[in-house]
């Protein structure tokens, strides 16, 4: 998996964008979706987690394309960061790999 450290996590962001790749936050927001109701034309995403704290930040937020949350039964209100990610992510690649069977399938057929 290629990878690279950037110090500014805003200046990762907009490349991103730049690149065409759409930024998901994984934070609840007043426009944050459910984690599990992204489709296709999401994809390439980048998912981006906040400081376990603080979450992230506002100007990341106003950056992005998309807001995700897990939705939540009870008191608490917030996952660990690395829990909510795997689901998140689970989630994500559980999409992409259904995606990727169909296309196979419609190839086989043609």
């Amino acid at each position: 998996m290629p990878w690279e450290y950037r110090k500014d996590a805003l200046s990762a962001v907009r490349h991103l964008r730049r690149l065409g790749i759409k930024i998901c936050v994984l934070e609840h927001t007043d426009k944050s979706v459910p984690y599990n109701s992204l489709t296709e034309k999401e994809f390439p995403v980048c998912i981006v987690l906040g400081n376990e704290i603080t979450g992230v930040s506002k100007e990341i937020i106003s950056e992005a394309d998309l807001a995700v949350d897990i939705p939540m039964f009870g008191m608490k209100q917030s996952l660990n960061a690395s829990v909510a990610f795997g689901i998140a992510v689970f989630e994500f690649i559980r999409k992409l790999n259904i995606r990727s069977e169909f296309s196979a399938q419609c190839h086989k057929r043609a």
